[in-house]
């Protein structure tokens, strides 16, 4: 026979043993194991991604490593690859040659996707923050791309079929767990990758308070939820600032206290760790009292949250309201009284008339 017979022949029994490619879509950071079809273990065999060598073992069974960047972080596992912390760049085509117990040279072929999802700038926000999800698919792929919204929102596609979306002045309400979904040409879904975003704030406290002269007031403020976000500085102020000086924030080994350094004695507050409850009590209250109390969070990157409460001390006290009601039921009974008595003098002088 022919060399070129030969070879024609070699090539076409290749042709018939390369079985083809699985398609795999990973998420990344994950590790994923290809196998090498019926590849004999006790046989040389080589792995390759997208036609560069990844590992190679001979018939002595001593690997021998491609000078590819992937080739480094590679392990076997039999004639099996495996691959740790998949990355975006990781997406391609792993092809493995070995031969069968009969010796017959065999091709397995394996094109892999990796899935990332992210979010920025960090997936826990101050609230009315901007904030862009990106799903990214490698290796070139057609997939089509969709974000899905959290849960209990529905479990709706958001906007049209894209990679990125932006989510304008986050609040709480659209905090969650959203959804990347990756769907192939066929419109089966191939993979889903999550992330969550949690929404930190608003501050919450009373917008009036009326309190009586000579009395106590809670002046509250609390934070629904902190998250990983850490607050650094913040506290209460006055606005006009007045006579009375009121605490503000120190952190320690990342704890927060308040400091109690030149606060007024009328001004008690929890010298306790803090963590959402940011309340102070103001007491024996005067009527120079009377303002606008802000209460502020300064979190890392010099952000604020900030909420407000309009004080109003009148000289009403509690005596004296008491008083008031009970000169209001005099009003209403004399009234009351008045009224039966005119009726009854009606009655009479038509008896009479």
């Amino acid at each position: 026979m022919s060399s070129s017979k030969t070879l024609f022949w070699f090539t076409f029994a290749l042709f018939l043993a390369v079985k083809g490619a699985k398609v795999e879509y990973s998420k990344i950071k994950d590790t994923v194991t290809l196998d090498c079809g019926d590849a004999d273990f006790n046989k040389e065999y080589e792995w390759k991604y997208n036609d560069a060598r990844i590992i190679q073992v001979g018939t002595r069974g001593l690997p021998k490593k491609g000078k590819i960047a992937l080739a480094q972080k590679a392990k076997l596992n039999g004639v099996k690859l495996i691959i740790p912390s998949l990355e975006l760049s990781d997406s391609g085509k792993y092809s493995c040659t070995g031969r069968t117990l009969n010796k017959q040279l065999i091709t397995q072929e394996h094109q892999i996707y990796v899935v990332s999802a992210s979010v920025s700038p960090s997936d826990t926000v101050l609230i009315y923050t901007d904030v862009t999800l990106k799903c990214e698919v490698g290796g070139g792929s057609t997939a089509q791309v969709q974000w899905i919204k959290p849960p209990d929102k529905g479990v709706e596609p958001y906007g049209r079929p894209e990679n990125t979306v932006t989510l304008s002045s986050m609040t709480p309400a659209e905090a969650g767990i959203w959804t990347c979904q990756v769907t192939d040409n066929g419109g089966s879904v191939v993979k889903k990758m999550e992330v969550g975003i949690t929404v930190i704030g608003p501050l919450t406290s009373p917008r009036e308070i009326v309190a009586p002269l000579g009395g106590s007031v809670e002046l509250s403020c609390f934070l629904p939820t902190l998250g990983n976000l850490q607050i650094v500085g913040g506290g209460w102020s006055r606005n006009p600032p007045g006579n009375i000086h009121l605490p503000t924030l120190s952190t320690n080994l990342k704890r927060l206290y308040w400091d109690k350094t030149n606060v007024s004695s009328r001004v008690t507050f929890s010298h306790e760790e803090l963590s959402t409850n940011f309340s102070v009590t103001l007491s024996k209250l005067e009527v120079d009292d009377t303002g606008v109390y802000v209460c502020t969070m300064v979190f890392e990157g010099e952000k604020t949250l900030k909420t407000v409460t309009n004080l109003m001390v009148t000289a009403v006290g509690p005596i004296s309201w008491a008083f008031v009601a009970i000169l209001t039921a005099l009003v209403i009974l004399i009234v009351l009284i008045s009224i039966i008595a005119v009726k009854h003098y009606c009655k009479m002088y038509n008896r009479f008339s």
